[in-house]
């Protein structure tokens, strides 16, 4: 994107995103809302958000931080999105389904 998102529009779109693959079980990259909120540096809202004009995202300032992983990041092995990364199917569907709560709750203490 060409603006920083906001921590609230990262959500936003992260929870479309999660919703919608917890639903079809397809990959994030498929998600046709990408045409619409145009093209991230690394894909991931959140990620987008906690970046520093244009370098790596921040882990610490993910704003899922502590909704769905702790101190680490998405990468970490127990992770909901590292379950994505690595299964199809069910597991896929529970992981993203898992972010997509996570991203609830944390709009909910946006609020």
């Amino acid at each position: 994107m060409t603006n920083k998102l906001t921590e609230r529009r990262a959500l936003q779109i992260t929870r479309q995103i999660w919703k919608w693959v917890a639903k079809t079980g397809k990959g994030k990259g498929q998600w046709l809302g990408w045409k619409r909120v145009g093209p991230m540096m690394h894909s991931r809202p959140c990620c987008e958000y906690s970046s520093n004009e244009g370098a790596n995202h921040n882990c610490g300032e993910c704003p899922l931080r502590g909704f769905v992983w702790s101190e680490h990041c998405i990468h970490c092995a127990d992770s909901p999105y590292c379950l994505y990364v690595l299964h199809t199917g069910v597991v896929r569907k529970q992981a993203a389904s898992e972010i997509a709560t996570a991203c609830d709750r944390a709009l909910v203490a946006l609020d």
